[in-house]
């Protein structure tokens, strides 16, 4: 079996990270990357088993996941597993998409299985929309769930994806992520998932993020040069 890395990005999680690093410890080595908490989270991971990356100020999703990325291959990952540490995922859900042979596999909340509970319908609605957008901007196989936390990359693209600079910091990170991946040629497999909506930290800088990521994205990434 492959070595597989957990990686938890994680803000203020106090309520929920010691129980998700036990689950997820059935699975794999964890990493949580504490995103400047306040509440103790980064205490309670380590007590709890997992590595813990320390950031002194909140740096955004896509500085923790970089920062989880690199300290995975130096444990010699494999496979690494992205998953929320605010209780939207299950980690008995991980065995599913570890089968799946890719070099990107979505936890996904809409293909066919996938069940989104919770949230408000704008938030629901808003996620399928950015998804119709971003396959509209890019050629490719159509990706139901562009911006789903859940994932699991081989360390072949891990590699390929350190190699590069990114424009966005927040939720936009995952889907010019996933352009980046589909850009690169990798296969990319859904798997559904049950997600359970919790609070939401998207804010209008949020929303103006993700414009300029989708603009880039129709724009064959011309703003990126390696």
């Amino acid at each position: 079996m492959s070595h597989v890395v957990i990686v938890i990005p994680a803000l203020n999680e106090v309520a929920t990270i010691g129980m998700l690093v036990a689950a997820a410890q059935q699975f794999g080595s964890v990493i949580v990357v504490d995103d400047g908490s306040g509440d103790g989270t980064g205490d309670l991971a380590w007590a709890a088993g997992a590595e813990v990356i320390r950031h002194a100020t909140r740096e955004g999703i896509g500085r923790s996941i970089i920062d989880g990325w690199r300290a995975a291959l130096k444990c010699g990952a494999e496979r690494v597993v992205v998953i929320d540490a605010g209780g939207s995922h299950a980690a008995p859900e991980m065995p599913r998409l570890l089968r799946e042979d890719a070099g990107l596999v979505i936890g996904s909340r809409f293909v066919s299985g996938g069940l989104y509970l919770g949230g408000s319908w704008w938030r629901r609605w808003g996620s399928r929309l950015a998804g119709i957008a971003c396959n509209l901007a890019q050629r490719g196989p159509w990706i139901r769930d562009w911006s789903s936390a859940y994932r699991i990359y081989s360390a072949q693209v891990v590699k390929e994806l350190l190699k590069v600079s990114y424009r966005a910091k927040m939720h936009a990170w995952q889907i010019e992520v996933l352009a980046r991946v589909r850009a690169l040629g990798m296969r990319v497999r859904e798997v559904p998932i049950t997600y359970r909506a919790g609070r939401s930290s998207l804010r209008l800088a949020g929303v103006l993020e993700l414009i300029t990521v989708w603009l880039l994205i129709l724009h064959h990434w011309q703003a990126y040069k390696r």
